[in-house]
């Protein structure tokens, strides 16, 4: 067993490592424990993958958890993520709600389950929870800045990105259940990766959102700054095992995977990759 920890999130501390200790120790396991930080991340998380370790724990954020499955992909490794992060998406997705990483290793350890999950994929990267789509996404990086009190720069961040440029200009190509394609136009779109009640039952939920009037959408978009996009109103639902997303304006595609800000080249093909990796749950 190997166990990393992000030095530089958020939820970590000069006492993480001896913390994790006692509770491996209380269960009578011992590791290697690597401390890292986020310029050394990835080469830190090769180097311990290669040394194909029965298990391994990672506390860091949704970067530090997607970064490690996805080297882990198709290997005879189990990985447990803990919440060392801001937001924890990708751990929420896995555990449920934990105050904090200990209790989350506790009843993984204790009454934990291991399981096959599956990802998404669009372009050559991949996330675990959900993507957003459209220049809204810009916006999960305004609310960084508000949560850590930075309000001039989250300010200057609205501006930068264009993130309150309200024009409708994505495209979204998919398949409804009769098969049949179709086709939307949205601002933005959120899409969710939802297990079914079997392992290859995954599908996305997505959330085109395109307001009727200028008015309705200025305020989602405000609305989105401070809260979770999938619980904002003027947002329809569709279902689907795969979809296209097209910017008639840009480039580029703004987009966040798994909270993470991306640049994503236009024209992109989202599908699903399934049982990629094993983890080991709280739940």
């Amino acid at each position: 067993m190997i166990v990393l920890i992000n030095r530089d999130s958020g939820s970590t501390s000069d006492c993480t490592s001896s913390e994790l200790q006692q509770i491996l120790q209380e269960h009578d396991l011992t590791a290697q424990i690597i401390e890292t930080c986020s310029d050394d991340l990835t080469r830190s998380i090769s180097d311990t993958v290669e040394k194909d370790p029965e298990m391994i724990i990672a506390i860091g954020g949704d970067g530090t958890a997607a970064c490690l499955l996805d080297q882990c992909h198709g290997r005879d490794i189990e990985v447990l993520p803990l919440p060392g992060g801001t937001m924890n998406l990708l751990h929420k997705s896995l555990h449920g709600e934990f105050d904090d990483w200990q209790d989350c290793l506790t009843k993984a350890l204790t009454t934990g389950k291991t399981r096959k999950i599956s990802c998404g994929q669009v372009a050559d990267r991949t996330f675990y929870v959900g993507a957003t789509f459209g220049q809204l996404s810009h916006l999960s990086e305004v609310r960084e800045k508000i949560r850590e009190g930075s309000f001039t720069e989250a300010a200057d961040e609205l501006i930068k990105t264009e993130a309150l440029d309200l024009t409708t200009t994505l495209e979204i190509t998919y398949k409804e259940a009769t098969g049949r394609e179709a086709r939307l136009d949205a601002t933005a779109v959120g899409s969710l990766l939802i297990a079914g009640n079997g392992p290859a039952h995954y599908r996305f939920d997505i959330g085109i959102m395109d307001p009727g009037s200028h008015f309705s959408l200025a305020k989602t978009a405000l609305a989105a700054i401070v809260n979770d996009w999938r619980k904002l109103e003027d947002i329809d639902f569709i279902r689907t095992r795969a979809f296209t997303v097209f910017d008639n304006e840009r480039d580029e595609i703004a987009a966040t995977l798994d909270g993470e800000p991306a640049e994503l080249p236009n024209l992109c093909d989202v599908k699903i990759k399934e049982n990629v990796v094993s983890v080991r749950t709280a739940k």
